[in-house]
């Protein structure tokens, strides 16, 4: 039973991720010259963000200082 729900959510999470993904490519090292070198792979833009780092309880926003 609790493999069911588990199921259920990571389907969830991959048809999210399938719906709200974009196409972007990676790579190791310095920028490649050759086609071959780029890794391709998907995904998902956050547009909306919060402070990592940042001190709880002000509004002096150091995280974004730095």
């Amino acid at each position: 039973m609790p493999n069911e729900f588990r199921e259920q959510m990571r389907d969830a999470r991959r048809q999210l991720h399938d719906y709200m993904s974009v196409t972007a490519v990676a790579w190791y090292g310095d920028v490649p010259t050759d086609p071959a070198d780029l890794i391709p792979l998907t995904v998902r833009v956050h547009e909306k963000w919060l402070a990592l780092g940042d001190l709880k309880g002000t509004n002096f926003n150091y995280a974004e200082v730095e």
